[in-house]
């Protein structure tokens, strides 16, 4: 019996670390694909350019700090293009989530922690008029 619980156990914490930390991911994720349109929404009426700001709004809007939230990263890249008439802004977002970076592997130094990611790309055309 003992040599049972002495198997079982391990497994049953590995298998909760990993549900967790896919949970964790998922409600960021959630969180990600809710602010990334009112972040586009928001650079797009901005008078500023949004290649210079798109970085610091996204922050603001998830509430990361430093460029980082413990594990969660955040990226943007912003394309611009178009006519006279017509504006084209092209936003690439990025969410990156190292998996088991706020367990007992954080301070190990292992560089070969799996990561989650996910991009979001959303493209934004609007008539600047006369």
């Amino acid at each position: 019996m003992t040599t049972e619980l002495a198997i079982i156990i391990p497994a049953v914490l590995l298998v909760l670390v990993i549900v967790v930390n896919v949970g964790m991911f998922v409600a960021e994720l959630a969180r990600f694909d809710r602010v990334t349109g009112e972040v586009a929404r928001i650079l797009v009426r901005s008078p500023e350019d949004p290649a210079d700001s798109a970085q610091q709004v996204l922050q603001a809007a998830m509430g990361y700090e430093d460029r980082q939230k413990g594990p969660y990263q955040l990226q943007v890249d912003v394309e611009k293009s178009g006519e006279l008439f017509l504006q084209k802004r092209v936003l690439h977002f990025t969410l990156n989530y190292e998996l088991f970076a706020t367990g007992l592997l954080a301070n190990t130094g292992a560089s070969n922690l799996p990561t989650l990611t996910r991009s979001k790309t959303l493209v934004i055309y609007w008539s600047t008029g006369l």
